[in-house]
């Protein structure tokens, strides 16, 4: 629980601006299947008009996905890779566009044709080009460009700012579109490897030099290429003017909102090099990437969400997604979703199952019909750690920890766990700029909730904070999955995190309210509620069922809770959900004491359960088929629950 894949290309996608443009994207939608072919044979025209407005058109419309998907299998990558090298230089920057958002689309098969198609070779060639011609003196500064005037024409002044600003845009379009590549295929990353492209991308991300817009571009396609890819890693940290140049300026860059997306960019960057590097490197690195991330959680969400809510008030809703307010707001939300994410991997530790063997589970137990069937092992049922990625755990650990202490972020983080203040969502809903605001800080508040998960996991209770910090931080996730109009991911993600402060809460002996737990229960029961969040619900209750036991009158919660288990055991419609179900019983009222066996004669329990285990056992005669991967799960499920009923029967016999 809480490892988040920062490859994730949906998420990503989701997250980005439409690169180009010249009309609506919703003007995609109305062109017909004949003007696409029609536009796709200009491709090849003679005419550089009919080349350039080509691309541009087919840059929105492939915005679509169906008409995407119809120009993909009228072969579009062949036909407008050739572009990325057309002679004019408009041309190949329109085309790297289209590629781009192409390769942003739902459609798996385009960056999959794009790769086959070896497109990688002509866009390496553009990037090398462009970026060559961007270096040059003045080519880059369009300011320097205008300057011109003083001692020639303002006209060639203006042609020449003009021609500095294509020359950036086209950069831009072009590292784009290799990020997107990269980050959907291992060929992709491969070839920039082999090409020795890292150094010149690195050199990009030089604000003082080269526009925000391919700073940025080049810090994405930094953050992404340098993940999971030793080879790219080893270079930066072999190379001393590389790692330099990366570590000053993430350090040097002020800790405004404006400069908060690159900060993050460039943490991500330093971050992925720390699986690759030595202790001694990793001790300087992740000091850094720790104070980039208390920086950008430390700028309030909020008061930007209401500089935007008043700012889209009268606005024209064609201008709302060009506000600068918005763009700023965008690029802060974006920055902190990145540097939760990098909190997340640089600590997460994978759940694992509790192996302790309960005496109830005897393999001489068992139902004979289930002597010859192995159990299979649930490949998610293990603990790893970072340092199975190569990280030194200590030194991660003691890092976060002094960081929790020294920049309390683990405050920064809860309180982007609390989500928008109801009154700014119902302001921002009224717009479709605000809206996709709103998105926006779902994406960051799930992200921060994954966070929580992580440092539950990896860091010892004491570093997270006191029994009284762990209920105040169990109160305000429990009150934010309980709002109205939460969406089922939010809640998995709230779910989740009650299951992991549970567990924290466990070991300081803690209890929650009795009316929380009452609540969880009437939530397992919930029908539109999906699988993951029942799934969670359960796995907490069965966590709080352990701490209940331990205090005094909680019978009548025990056996609420007895009956909450069987009822979801009876009637989930997940075979997890049913095995988590039952897992609760077992954990909670195997070994419950006197109260929890009263709990148990209360419930009928042991009567519903002896219905459920020849359902179980005909659903398994079905063979695997009837319920697909989960047919371990089930098996493991019946064959436990036969086993506890058999314990308690002889549990029973010897208390007569």
């Amino acid at each position: 629980m809480g490892k988040v894949k920062k490859g994730s290309m949906a998420s990503r996608k989701a997250a980005r601006v439409n690169p180009t443009g010249v009309v609506e994207a919703e003007e995609a939608d109305t062109v017909q299947p004949t003007s696409e072919m029609s536009i796709l044979q200009k491709l090849a025209s003679p005419s550089l008009e009919e080349r350039h407005c080509s691309c541009l058109s087919l840059a929105n419309i492939v915005l679509d996905e169906e008409s995407a998907t119809r120009l993909l299998e009228e072969d579009l990558v062949r036909k407008i890779g050739p572009l990325l090298v057309d002679p004019d230089r408009s041309v190949r920057e329109a085309a790297a566009g289209a590629l781009r958002n192409l390769s942003l689309c739902q459609n798996e098969k385009a960056c999959e044709q794009m790769i086959a198609a070896d497109v990688m070779t002509p866009v390496i060639a553009l990037f090398v080009q462009a970026f060559g011609e961007l270096k040059e003196p003045g080519a880059s500064d369009a300011t320097a460009a205008a300057a011109v005037a003083v001692a020639g024409s303002a006209v060639e002044a203006k042609d020449k700012a003009f021609a500095a600003d294509r020359l950036s845009s086209c950069v831009e379009q072009t590292l784009h579109l290799l990020l997107n590549l990269i980050e959907a295929s291992p060929v992709a990353v491969e070839v920039f490897n082999r090409e020795g492209l890292l150094s010149s991308v690195i050199e990009c991300v030089q604000p003082s030099q080269f526009s925000d817009a391919v700073v940025s571009a080049a810090a994405q396609c930094l953050g992404t290429v340098s993940e999971n890819n030793p080879a790219a890693a080893n270079i930066i940290l072999s190379t001393p003017a590389l790692i330099q140049h990366l570590t000053s300026l993430a350090t040097s860059l002020a800790p405004t909102e404006a400069n908060a997306h690159l900060q993050a960019m460039l943490a991500c960057t330093l971050s992925n090099l720390v699986p690759n590097s030595s202790s001694d490197v990793q001790l300087s690195l992740l000091p850094i990437v720790f104070s980039v991330t208390a920086h950008a959680l430390q700028i309030d969400g909020n008061t930007g969400i209401s500089r935007v809510s008043a700012s889209l008030v009268g606005m024209n809703e064609e201008n709302q997604e060009e506000s600068s307010d918005i763009k700023l707001l965008k690029s802060v939300l974006s920055a902190q979703q990145t540097v939760l994410e990098i909190m997340t991997n640089l600590c997460s530790i994978e759940d694992g199952g509790d192996d302790e063997d309960e005496e109830w589970e005897d393999a001489g137990d068992a139902d004979a019909d289930m002597e010859d069937e192995e159990v299979a092992d649930d490949p998610e049922d293990a603990t790893q750690s970072v340092a199975s990625n190569g990280i030194t755990s200590s030194i991660v650990v003691k890092h976060l920890s002094s960081a929790l202490s020294e920049h309390q972020l683990l405050a920064k983080v809860a309180e982007k766990c609390e989500g928008v203040p109801s009154h700014l969502v119902q302001m921002l809903a009224c717009s479709e700029a605000g809206r996709t605001v709103l998105g926006r800080c779902e994406r960051v508040q799930c992200r921060a909730l994954t966070t929580l998960q992580a440092l539950s996991s990896a860091l010892p209770v004491e570093a997270i904070g006191t029994a009284d910090t762990l209920l105040k931080l169990w109160t305000m996730v429990f009150n934010a999955a309980n709002q109205p109009g939460v969406s089922s991911g939010l809640l998995e993600a709230l779910t989740g995190t009650l299951r992991s402060t549970a567990v924290l809460l466990k070991k300081t002996q803690s209890c929650v309210p009795v009316e929380h737990v009452h609540a969880l229960c009437q939530a397992c029961m919930v029908a539109s509620n999906a699988q993951d969040v029942k799934i969670n619900v359960l796995a907490t209750l069965t966590v709080l069922g352990g701490i209940l036991l331990a205090q005094p009158g909680q019978l009548d919660t025990l056996t609420v809770m007895a009956k909450c288990f069987v009822d979801s055991a009876s009637h989930a419609t997940s075979v997890r959900a049913v095995s988590e179900a039952l897992d609760g019983v077992f954990d909670v009222f195997a070994d419950g004491g006197e109260v929890g066996d009263a709990a148990v004669a209360a419930s009928g329990m042991l009567a519903s359960l002896r219905q459920l285990a020849p359902k179980l056992k005909t659903q398994l005669r079905q063979g695997p088929r009837s319920v697909g991967r989960d047919y371990p799960v089930l098996q493991s499920a019946h064959l436990n629950l036969v086993r506890f009923l058999k314990y308690m029967a002889k549990k029973s016999k010897g208390a007569a």
